[in-house]
This record gives structure tokens, C-alpha cells and sequence, in this order.
């Protein structure tokens, strides 16, 4: 099963901050570890600060999918530390 979580927000008025987004993000990726689904995240890249898409895109996954490969995240952190 393949899921398609939307794409969230970041920076627009009145949207949450940056932290509850990140911890949103987080909570998400560790509640569907051992679920047999695919969960996909999308990022609209070119509204995003590269902080934020750094953080989002590339700490709260353990896999990304990059022009076209999908490979493990080098910089995935805890859910905790969001």
C-alpha cells in the first residue's frame, strides 16, 4: 500500500511553526515503521526555506527519493529530538 500524506503547509500564514510541523513529521514516520505501507511525504522544494527542507525532508525519513532513486538517509534523527 502506497500512502500519499499530503503536502503540509511550511512557512505559509497561519500554519504551525516549524517545531510542530517537524514533530508531526517525526511521529508519523515512527508510527508506520513496521506497518506494511509505504508512506510519501511531498515537498513543495521551491517554497521551502533550506533549513526547513533540510530538517523535514532529510532528518524525519529514513529513506528519500532523489531524481529518481530512492536510498536510505544518512541524516535521519530520533523522533525525540524533534
Amino acid at each position: 500500500m502506497v500512502r500519499v500524506l499530503g503536502n503540509l503547509g511550511w512557512e505559509h500564514p497561519g500554519w504551525p511553526a516549524e517545531g510542530d510541523i517537524l514533530r508531526l513529521e517525526a511521529r508519523v514516520t515512527d508510527a508506520v515503521r513496521n506497518l506494511p505501507s509505504v508512506v510519501m511525504c511531498a515537498y513543495g522544494v521551491r517554497g521551502l526555506s533550506s533549513r526547513s527542507l533540510l530538517l523535514g525532508g532529510l532528518e524525519c525519513y529514513p529513506l528519500t527519493l532523489r531524481r529518481g532513486a530512492l536510498g536510505e538517509t544518512s541524516t535521519l534523527s530520533p523522533p525525540s529530538s524533534f
